[in-house]
């Protein structure tokens, strides 16, 4: 038989090829860091430590194969290719708020300037909603929570920017007193949203127009809890952190709620339930911080409930936990139980 020296070579050129397409996914997927070390409960540490390795895992065999199929090296974005349970420092997360490039602002009075300026434009657009909510303005109402949504969101880059001000400068104190101001600030506009979207569940029960514009309302508010949650880390208010959180993920599991009983499929409601786990662990790895364990463990549990299948619960969770027997040894850390 003849063989085609092209095709030859393809041949024996594959096993390399395949190496640097996992060396590649390895280097990309390296990032990937639940922060295990850091939990001080020996039940969640070891289980971080056994779902880091899954996710690992997952990233690499994801990353070659899109390689393959693509011709480009992507990291992979499917489903629990983040950190579930993990530290404070862990990343990635799937959380709403991402971690942008932030710049140093020249002069830290103007930008405490913006940060007001933002804050009363959040106070301002609480107010047009609900006067035009009242009115039956629904499509301006809608509008106005688009543009609510940027400024929050404007609001919390501006803050950092604060931030990065003071700890380029060794102000600590000064960093956590800013943060301390913003959390205090943006928890009295997180009652306010909250207060709005209580009452627009007594009223869109049967307006579908109503409906949608609850739909936007509840991002809005998960992100505002989400915002608050990080500003209160920020000032080591870990209670205030916690309770935040919880906020956050109460946000997003009444999204999901909403939009199954809409009629949207299960698969289309996946990343809201992504967030209202993530938002829990989140709150699970701030309770460690004021000593709740038994309470860590609980929302942990909680938040295992929205990535697990009824199905899928028993068998994934005897595989951790043989596999969190080997992950973590027992004498690297502090056991708060």
């Amino acid at each position: 038989m003849t063989r085609h020296p092209v095709f030859l070579g393809l041949f024996l050129s594959l096993p390399c090829f395949l190496f640097t397409l996992q060396a590649q996914a390895e280097k990309v997927c390296s990032t990937i860091n639940c922060d295990c070390a850091s939990i001080n409960s020996l039940v969640l540490a070891r289980q971080c430590a056994a779902q880091q390795r899954r996710v690992l895992e997952q990233c690499v065999q994801q990353s070659v194969a899109d390689t393959e199929a693509q011709g480009a090296l992507v990291q992979a974005q499917s489903r629990q290719q983040w950190c579930t349970v993990h530290g404070l420092n862990a990343e990635p997360l799937a959380l709403s708020t991402k971690n942008a490039d932030i710049n140093t602002p020249k002069s830290i009075k103007d930008e405490k300037k913006v940060v007001e300026g933002l804050f009363w434009s959040v106070s301002e657009d609480i107010h047009y909603f609900g006067q035009l909510k009242e009115g039956g303005d629904l499509a301006s109402a809608q509008a106005v929570l688009k543009l609510a949504l940027n400024h929050v969101n404007n609001l919390f880059e501006a803050q950092k920017r604060v931030e990065r001000y003071w700890l380029e400068r060794g102000k600590e104190k000064k960093q956590r007193a800013a943060w301390s101001k913003y959390a205090s600030s943006n928890a009295e506009l997180a009652r306010d949203w909250q207060q709005l979207a209580d009452g627009l569940i007594r009223s869109a029960e049967t307006n579908t127009a109503e409906q949608k514009l609850q739909l936007r309302l509840y991002v809005l508010l998960g992100q505002v809890y989400e915002s608050s949650a990080f500003a209160f880390e920020g000032a080591e208010d870990w209670q205030q952190a916690a309770l935040a959180w919880q906020g956050a993920a109460r946000a997003s599991m009444d999204l999901s709620e909403l939009l199954l009983s809409l009629g949207l499929t299960d698969e289309k409601i996946i990343p809201y339930r992504d967030l209202s786990a993530a938002r829990l662990y989140r709150a699970s790895a701030v309770s460690l911080k004021f000593d709740k364990t038994e309470q860590a463990q609980r929302l942990a549990a909680q938040a295992d409930r929205f990535i697990l299948s009824p199905e899928q619960q028993p068998q994934v969770q005897a595989q951790l936990s043989l596999q969190a027997e080997q992950a973590l040894p027992a004498t690297s850390l502090a056991v708060a139980d």
